[in-house]
């Protein structure tokens, strides 16, 4: 198991946390934010074997040089289709099931982090007017934006 000592973390950079309510799928947003934006959001989901019970939240991210700090489009559910079975039932029944990443804010479609003050206003309004977007404002609560569930690296 290796170690870390306090030393060998770097400060964290200070991030804004912004909610994005939108009902389209997680890889067309990363697509029309990287038109709108001129952006060039990647997938960087983490995997895991479906047959696990261990949710996986499709995220995406862009950086705009190696030494500055990543954009991140991180979806806030994961739904997953569950079979179950049941000896008196002739057939088997599939059940729809969703797990939320941050289950303070399970209306949520979506959380864009990014570098402080990297959004203007222009942005912002550029981002609220685009079709696929319902609703977009940002998270001031320190708890939610250092939860855990948010922090990848």
């Amino acid at each position: 198991m290796k170690r870390f000592l306090i030393t060998d973390f770097e400060e964290e950079e200070s991030m804004d946390l912004f909610a994005l309510h939108s009902p389209i799928e997680s890889y067309l947003l990363a697509y029309k934010l990287n038109q709108k934006l001129n952006i060039k959001f990647k997938n960087a989901t983490e995997q895991i074997d479906p047959q696990s019970d261990q949710p996986f939240f499709n995220r995406y991210v862009w950086s705009s040089t190696n030494e500055s700090p990543a954009w991140e489009l991180i979806a806030n559910h994961y739904v997953f289709s569950k079979k179950e079975t049941e000896e008196e039932v002739l057939f088997s029944l599939k059940t729809e099931q969703k797990k939320t990443l941050i289950d303070a804010l399970s209306q949520v479609n979506y959380f864009l982090k990014v570098p402080q003050e990297s959004i203007d206003k222009p942005t912002l309004t550029r981002i609220q007017n685009m079709g696929e977007i319902q609703l977009i404002y940002p998270i001031t609560d320190t708890k939610i934006k250092q939860n855990p569930n948010l922090i990848f690296d």
